[in-house]
Order: structure tokens, then sequence, then C-alpha cells
């Protein structure tokens, strides 16, 4: 029995010690011993810890960033001082003013027209109707256009020679001062000329202002002053002439004159 209980604790304590790791040999270091002037194995032993080194240089600067989102929207400001007064309008009955003001029109004829004998006696050559707005007002009429006088035998003289009275009426009676233009032509140079015939116009030849309403400005052809005859006048060159009659009523002023 004890025998069988030596044989148990003998083999125990052969496996307890199988199962203890063994702790690993510290590895021997080389020194030299002074002593003995010979180089010997002993156990190493840890140094003191050493001291802070001096700082490292300086790294390279990293790449930008991202933008960052929008912020939140920022607070009220503050109101605004008064700006300047601006100027004053154009009130809606100063508009209808300017407009009885600013009267004006413009009659256009294309072709040629040449004169007939009733055209000599009384027929207008270009008329143009036209609404003038005051009763005290004038009219500022203006023809624009090619004339031309065809020549005719004079008298005993060997020239050809040809006089025409361009002028205007109103209504049928010419301005108390006649607004008027003369073509004379004694060279057998068939001539066409542009010609501008124009005036201001308040009384006509019965001392009557221009009516207001309705008015027919025309543009007529007479026998000059000189006993010189007409001839026979034209307007315009061909088909494609144009001449105009310009009508602008305009309202009287201090230094107007009634005799107009």
């Amino acid at each position: 029995m004890k025998s069988a209980l030596f044989v148990y604790a003998l083999m125990l304590s052969w496996l307890t010690s199988l199962s203890v790791a063994k702790e690993p040999a510290t590895s021997p270091k080389l020194e030299y011993d002074y002593q003995t002037s010979r180089m010997c194995e002993c156990a190493a032993e840890r140094g003191d810890a050493g001291g802070i080194g001096p700082p490292g240089e300086n790294g390279t600067s990293g790449t930008d960033g991202l933008d960052g989102r929008d912020g939140m929207k920022g607070l009220k400001g503050e109101e605004g001082g008064k700006g300047k007064r601006g100027r004053n309008g154009v009130a809606p009955a100063t508009l209808s003013i300017l407009k009885q003001l600013i009267n004006w029109k413009q009659c256009v004829h294309t072709g040629r027209i040449s004169a007939t004998d009733n055209h000599l006696r009384k027929e207008s050559l270009l008329s143009c109707s036209f609404r003038k707005n005051h009763a005290t007002s004038s009219l500022h009429v203006e023809f624009g256009g090619t004339l031309r006088t065809k020549l005719s035998k004079y008298g005993n003289l060997k020239s050809n020679c040809g006089c025409a009275r361009w002028y205007f009426t109103f209504d049928g009676l010419e301005c108390i001062s006649p607004i008027d233009g003369v073509v004379f032509e004694d060279s057998i140079v068939d001539s066409y000329y542009p010609h501008q015939v124009g005036g201001i116009c308040q009384k006509k030849k019965d001392n009557n202002d221009i009516k207001n309403g309705e008015v027919t400005v025309a543009f007529h052809i007479g026998q000059c002053y000189l006993s010189v005859p007409v001839g026979i006048p034209l307007v315009g060159l061909d088909s494609r002439s144009v001449a105009r009659i310009t009508i602008i009523e305009m309202l009287p002023t201090n230094d107007s004159e009634d005799s107009s």
C-alpha cells in the first residue's frame, strides 16, 4: 500500500514539472573585467532612461482642405437713411397740353405733276388737310421738292425764258404776307432743282386769323410779278420724285407779329 502511494506521488511530481513553463534565459553579455584583464559573460542589466532628444525639423505643408458649407443667413441689417427727393413727374393734364402744343402733319406726294390752265387759274398742285387746335395760333408751312419751268418765247427777245410763282393758300386765301417762291429760267438748259418754299402765317389776306378746326393748306402755281410767260411748270422729275408739305401749329409768343 505504501509503495503504491509512493509511485503515485512520484508520477504526479513528474507531470507537474512538465507543465511548468521555463523562463527564457537572459542573453549573456560580454563585458571587460578590469581585475582579470579579460572579457567575461555576465547578465545584462536595464540601464537608466535616456534624456529627451532635441525637437525634430518642421514637416512639409499639407494641401488645402475642401471648401466648407455655406454659413447661416445673417441677421437683418439696420434700415438705411432717407433718400434724396426725386424730380417732379409730369401730370396727365400737362401731357394733354403738350399734345396740343406739339401739333404737326406731313403730306407726301410721289410722281411728277404738270401744271395745266386750271392750275394757273385756281386749282392747287398739292394740298394737305390739317386740324388746327387753337384760334390764335399760327401755321408754319413748308414745301420741299423739285421744281422746273420749261421755257417759252418771251416777246421780241431772241432767248427763251419762263417764270412761275409758287405760293401757299389757307382755305383758298393767301397769307396777308404771301408765302411764295419764284422760278425763273432764261437758259436753253432744261434744269430741275430742289426747292424749299415756306414761312409762318397767322392772318389770311382778308385780315382774318386762320380759324381753328379743319384747314386746307394748298400749294399753287401762278404768274410771276414780272410780265413773263409762265411756260410749262412741273413738280418733280419722274414717277420716283417725292414732294412734301409740312405743317406745324405754333402758339403765339410775345415776339410774334400780328401782321403775318
